[in-house]
């Protein structure tokens, strides 16, 4: 199996954690395997089998593919465990403390994983964690857009509300459903925004907006091309 040993130990103990787990000797009951080759897989020194990968998502819903790779869902379709909107996370008070909560037990990642896309390096993302640095506006804008805009970025520097907006429960942050539920959001903001430039006759924002769709039309040179392939 061509995956690495500590990042599936991390998806793993981070879906254990969602599932609320918390002795091993009850999960190792339920695969059937030793408490001794479960902590093993848990600290990274030892990778499943195809038939404990089998067992992990027939018994607990966990899926392999996410497992292996960390393509989401997490789990199988109702299979997830529920989300409380206010859920107070103990001991999860700052801002770097919830950083690191969300990388290690919703997403599932390392840290050389984690920070794939956000221009940062592992280093970085460490101070961060330890609220030894605070993250500028530009890491916010590129953690949200990796995640398609439903993390709750309120909870994530204050605390407040859930992990996730309103409505998306964890399983969905990247999965095609919460794609649509961000899309939906963003249009209806665009709506809203546009209805009010028209209203007001602002013509040079109206100019503007213009200007950038027509950007997004395809040129007739391009159609040509792709109409010669």
């Amino acid at each position: 199996m061509a995956f690495a040993f500590e990042a599936f130990a991390a998806r793993l103990r981070a879906a254990l954690a969602k599932k609320g787990y918390k002795k091993q000797a009850e999960v190792a009951e339920l695969l059937g395997v030793s408490r001794g080759y479960l902590s093993e897989l848990l600290k990274g020194k030892k990778l499943p089998s195809d038939i404990v990968l089998s067992l992990i998502e027939s018994k607990m819903g966990i899926r392999a593919e996410w497992l292996r790779e960390g393509k989401p869902p997490m789990f199988f379709l109702g299979q997830a465990p529920a989300v409380e909107p206010e859920e107070v996370i103990e001991g999860v008070d700052t801002l770097g403390k919830r950083l690191r909560y969300f990388r290690e037990h919703e997403v599932g990642e390392t840290r050389e994983e984690f920070v794939v896309g956000l221009g940062i390096t592992p280093r970085l993302l460490e101070k961060y964690e330890s609220d030894k640095t605070v993250p500028d506006a530009q890491f916010f804008t590129k953690l949200n857009a990796k995640h398609h805009g439903l993390i709750n970025l309120d909870w994530l520097l204050t605390g407040r509300g859930g992990i996730y907006i309103k409505g998306v429960q964890s399983e969905k942050k990247v999965s095609r459903e919460g794609e649509q539920v961000y899309m939906d959001n963003v249009l209806e903001k665009m709506h809203r925004q546009l209805d009010k430039i028209y209203k007001e006759r602002d013509f040079l924002k109206l100019a503007a907006i213009q200007s950038l769709l027509n950007l997004a039309e395809p040129r007739e040179e391009d159609s040509d091309e792709e109409a010669k392939q």
